[in-house]
């Protein structure tokens, strides 16, 4: 997490430190789970990658990359060794979500089959209806406020 946090600089952490190391304990005690590295020649971490599985699939987690160092290349090449590494335990690789079309395009090239997951969060009714307009608004041109403030 200590690399993790360093990597990130003034970027969003979206995940609970406190959480991610209750789950390596957890995976680290059952061994299911691997963290790799991509380290040069006078070890500096270039990137890394946390992966978890259980008896049916195997998760990409968490990854990161140093920014000053690294480009998405290093952590290409360990996603593509978790890929490997879940093949040799016959388990199916899951990217655990797509939070951006950028996202989806690096994870796309790997290949595989595009699978829907529901997501369900508890919200109000109405303020869904107005968020979800003013996205799609928005992706279709225009100012969402001005349709909200006058209408």
């Amino acid at each position: 997490m200590r690399l993790y946090a360093l990597h990130l600089g003034s970027r969003k952490c979206y995940f609970d430190p406190h959480t991610v190391q209750r789950i390596y304990h957890a995976v680290s005690e059952h061994k299911q789970g691997r963290i790799m590295t991509a380290v040069d020649k006078d070890g500096l971490v270039h990137a890394m990658v946390f992966s978890l599985w259980d008896e049916k699939s195997y998760y990409y987690f968490l990854s990161s990359r140093n920014p000053d160092v690294a480009d998405n290349g290093a952590v290409s090449l360990l996603i593509w060794n978790a890929l490997q590494h879940a093949r040799a335990l016959s388990l199916q690789f899951d990217f655990d979500g797509v939070s951006s079309e950028s996202t989806y395009r690096f994870m796309a090239a790997f290949g595989g089959r595009i699978a829907a997951r529901l997501i369900v969060q508890k919200s109000k009714y109405l303020f869904e209806l107005q968020k979800n307009v003013r996205r799609m608004i928005g992706k279709y041109g225009g100012n969402p406020r001005t349709y909200f403030l006058g209408d």
